[in-house]
């Protein structure tokens, strides 16, 4: 029904017969592929097996590192690419945009900050022991950003952050005590129940490796281009629509005999 009511527009516009096309394609497309979009993207209900399995399926090429630190510096992103940004520099280890991500951390959205402190300990002290930084944030009034803090020490220095964990788990009215649960059940079992900083992280990741990195060999709008390829429905209309911009006598009657099938 869409397909013919496309057709019927462009016919009305360019007239029966007519040599050349009036008709703009403005309006009448599915509108611009929003980013994060793709049959690939959602785990529903949340699994965290299900973000372990996905998590195998992406990387971040030597130069995407660098990428992230030139799109940081430009500006002119949304909190989320930003976010994205600020991951792939400390997964790529990027110590060149460490006073970006410092900077990061005391400011912008929870988001933000959350990636920051993260990229923070994947880019390591350069201090024996536990990073100052990082246990400065562990009194965050965002408590997500604080256990996203708690969880990069763990990675970082799991001899003293095991300590810290357990303490924490032995009292359940500190505010990260759940957290800590959370990051012992994955250092124990290699899993978690519920959502957490671990769980987190693999979003976080699986974010940033659609916008700087590559997804199962590929940069994340090839899978978008290859899901859309496979929609009839879109591919028909898209090609109606261009039909509209050519300067073919043959057109209308073709898009005719369309609208009578």
């Amino acid at each position: 029904m869409v397909n013919r009511l496309i057709a019927a527009l462009l016919v009305g516009a360019m007239g029966v017969g007519a040599g050349h096309s009036h008709a703009g394609s403005k309006g009448l497309g599915a509108g611009p592929v929003q980013e994060g979009e793709g049959k690939a993207q959602a785990i529903d209900p949340w699994s965290f097996e299900a973000l372990l399995e996905r998590d195998k399926d992406y990387s971040f090429p030597p130069r995407a590192g660098q990428t992230a630190h030139e799109a940081l510096r430009a500006g002119n992103l949304t909190s989320t690419r930003r976010a994205a940004a600020l991951y792939t520099i400390g997964e790529t280890r990027t110590s060149s945009a460490r006073s970006q991500v410092e900077l990061w951390m005391g400011q912008g959205t929870v988001e933000e900050r959350c990636a920051a402190v993260t990229a923070w300990g994947q880019l390591g002290s350069l201090l024996d022991g536990e990073d100052p930084f990082l246990v400065e944030a562990l009194g965050d009034k965002e408590i997500i950003v604080a256990e996203a803090a708690l969880f990069s020490l763990y990675l970082n220095t799991p001899g003293h952050a095991l300590d810290r964990l357990a303490f924490l788990v032995a009292n359940p009215d500190q505010p990260l005590a759940h957290a800590a649960e959370h990051i012992l059940q994955w250092h124990e079992r290699g899993t978690c129940n519920t959502p957490g900083p671990v769980s987190r992280r693999l979003a976080l990741r699986w974010q940033a490796a659609r916008v700087f990195g590559t997804v199962r060999g590929q940069v994340w709008t090839a899978h978008l281009i290859e899901d859309l390829a496979k929609d009839s429905k879109f591919v028909d209309r898209s090609l109606l629509i261009e039909a509209g911009t050519l300067l073919d006598p043959r057109v209308p009657d073709h898009l005719l005999e369309w609208l009578l099938l």
